[in-house]
């Protein structure tokens, strides 16, 4: 991908899912660069300033409403790009970005924006890389190289459910869930949501593995709980 203006620095932009290295190989194409005499300046998205931690601390307090995180998204762009971005190659400097607004075209446009609409807003400000690098690593084995376990699993599930307002699931739940085989005896182990009281008792059955069929199915087996607790009452 070619800028559309001239520059002295260059701008290389690495993307792809969690788990596909982009922060290791920007590290080590800093430091080849480095070697043959090239200033680099490392980066990544979202920042450590204010608008970016705002973003990074919603993944543990609960996702922000999809307008909300798309601002902050942008807010915290347009500073990186006047503080960092934009002087660094003003100087000559080599940028390595790790996510930039390709990553805001895929993830908020998968909550609802048009990536083209965000595409054009981000171009409006953000420079166009002059090398854009998409890492590519099947699902399964990024999940092995985030160290995925069952419970990390279930967790991301019902990260998901409390981003779009439901609550965080009760502790009985990771009491009584199997989400691992046993070791003590043989189980059928055909996923299955249970309520077992008509109330809180709420309960899965699951030998989760890291791959990407089991947390598809993680997600389905929750939204099963989730419709149990959200009907209980009636």
């Amino acid at each position: 991908m070619s800028s559309t203006t001239k520059r002295p620095g260059l701008f290389i932009v690495l993307e792809g899912i969690d788990g596909t290295g982009k922060s290791t190989q920007a590290k080590r194409l800093g430091e080849w660069l480095a070697a043959l005499g090239r200033e680099a300046v490392l980066s990544r998205e979202p920042t450590a300033g204010p608008w970016g931690q705002k973003v990074r601390e919603s993944a543990a307090t609960g996702r922000l409403a999809p307008e909300d995180e798309l601002q902050y998204f942008l807010n915290d762009r347009r500073q990186h790009v006047e503080e960092l971005i934009a002087p660094s190659l003003a100087a000559g400097k080599v940028v390595i970005l790790d996510r930039y607004y390709f990553s805001t075209m895929a993830y908020q446009g998968a909550r609802g924006f048009d990536p083209a609409e965000i595409r054009r807003q981000n171009e409006e400000f953000a420079p166009v890389p002059d090398l854009l690098l998409i890492m590519d690593l099947d699902v399964d084995s990024a999940l092995v190289a985030q160290n995925y376990d069952s419970v990390r699993m279930a967790k991301s599930a019902e990260a998901f459910y409390q981003s779009i307002a439901f609550p965080a699931l009760p502790a009985t739940f990771w009491e009584r869930s199997m989400l691992t085989r046993p070791r003590d005896r043989d189980v059928q182990c055909h996923p299955s949501a249970w309520h077992m009281d008509g109330k809180q008792d709420v309960r899965i059955k699951q030998c989760i593995r890291p791959t990407y069929e089991e947390l598809r199915t993680i997600y389905h087996e929750l939204g099963h709980v989730y419709y149990y607790l959200a009907y209980k009452d009636l």
